[in-house]
């Protein structure tokens, strides 16, 4: 639940974020004009922090258990 819902933000955050800079021309691209040009690396970039806060989560519940 709480992994589906941080991955949930994400897309709707990057959703929000491609329909508001949208200037015409292709929706998706594989280079970006940020300081990280591949936008798959920009992608694992954005994924690892979500899975260090719910291994972090997880970790949490499994010592509250206990």
């Amino acid at each position: 639940g709480f992994l589906a819902l941080m991955l949930w933000g994400a897309v709707a955050m990057i959703l929000v974020d491609h329909i508001a800079g949208y200037e015409g021309g292709a929706f998706l691209k594989m280079t970006t004009d940020g300081m990280i040009s591949n936008s798959i690396v920009l992608g694992m970039v954005m994924l690892i922090p979500i899975f260090i806060i719910w291994g972090i989560s997880l970790l949490m519940s499994n010592v509250k258990r206990r």
